[in-house]
């Protein structure tokens, strides 16, 4: 994130283009493996406030604006990671429970 901050959240690159390479390299790097993990409520809390704070960061929100997660997640589109990683939890239990036991 720190990169793709460093090159593409300062420059004058529209938001929704900038939200779309988030969601191409940071977000499947950040969810990789955790759909067979036990996922905690600290877990989720951690994964949400990362996600938030890098969505601020594309959108040049100041973090002394105070704003809502909801208001950001409105403005940009996108779910929250924890909802994304419950999804794909379901679908790999789903591929597990119709798999071979053998």
């Amino acid at each position: 994130m720190t990169l793709l901050e460093k090159h593409v959240g300062k420059s004058h690159i529209q938001v929704d283009t900038k939200v779309r390479l988030y969601q191409t390299y940071v977000l499947p790097v950040l969810v990789y493996g955790l759909e067979a993990l036990s996922i905690t409520k600290a877990l989720v809390q951690l994964l949400d406030a990362f996600d938030t704070w890098s969505l601020q960061k594309i959108l040049r929100i100041p973090y002394t604006r105070h704003v809502t997660s909801a208001s950001v997640r409105e403005t940009t589109g996108c779910p929250p990671v924890s909802s994304i990683i419950k999804t794909r939890s379901l679908c790999f239990l789903g591929h597990v429970a119709r798999s071979d036991s053998r």
